[in-house]
């Protein structure tokens, strides 16, 4: 596997407690994986913390890491599109600021892809329930719950998502949560990207440190608008197709 390259992503929003340690373990990882090249990119979202200096300090000695800022915060979407448009290398996924996610399970999407153009990894419920607190928990069912009652005939997961950047060409991504990443997987395949779905779960962890960015009624409410604007997209082309 020597011959891979790998963007990773981490958007971040007041993570000054865990960042060096998101970061620290990628390049561990990474490195050890042996991969042709990788990079590191933290997508500073306004942070009213010390995030961005700790990620500018750590990138500093390291290389292979860029950290890119938005003056005020514009959410998880808009630091995912500024991410990924940053990104030079042949595959791409992302991970978030909190270390709730492991680079380790990135490694294994990539040698998952084969010749596939998206993989998406699946967490096991009974790992959510173990890493989230109850209020999340509660929070995160629901909106699963809601999202999987909106989201029939669209591509969904629940874990992580890792492609080939080739296939950000001529697919216009605009959403400002998290959705942004069904949008991708289903823009993509509408335009023939072959989706694949690993055969393993991937883990999920209890925060390091902070608090939770998403587990909130209002961000709640804006997954679902921008769920149901993707599904009128998709209605919009299967009926321009019929």
């Amino acid at each position: 596997m020597s011959g891979e390259t790998l963007s990773l992503v981490i958007p971040a929003y007041n993570e000054e407690a865990t960042i060096g340690a998101v970061l620290d373990e990628a390049a561990r990882d990474f490195s050890a994986a042996g991969l042709a090249r990788y990079e590191l990119l933290v997508v500073d979202d306004g942070s009213s913390d010390e995030t961005r200096s700790r990620a500018e300090d750590w990138a500093r000695a390291h290389p292979a890491a860029r950290v890119l800022h938005h003056a005020a915060r514009k959410g998880l979407g808009e630091s995912l599109r500024t991410g990924f448009a940053s990104a030079t290398l042949d595959t791409v996924t992302w991970l978030p600021g909190d270390g709730q996610f492991a680079p380790a399970d990135s490694l294994r999407l990539l040698w998952a892809l084969g010749d596939a153009d998206i993989i998406v990894g699946d967490v096991a419920p009974s790992r959510r329930v173990k890493a989230d607190s109850m209020g999340r928990l509660i929070l995160s069912r629901g909106l699963r719950l809601l999202m999987h009652a909106a989201s029939r005939q669209l591509v969904t997961y629940t874990g992580l998502v890792l492609f080939r950047r080739r296939i950000l060409s001529g697919v216009p991504l605009t959403g400002r949560t998290g959705i942004v990443n069904f949008e991708l997987i289903n823009k993509a395949a509408w335009r023939g990207a072959a989706i694949r779905r690993a055969d393993f779960h991937v883990e999920v962890r209890a925060r390091r440190a902070g608090q939770s960015k998403v587990a909130n009624i209002p961000t709640v409410a804006q997954h679902l608008q921008e769920l149901g604007a993707l599904r009128s997209w998709r209605r919009s082309i299967e009926q321009g197709a019929a």
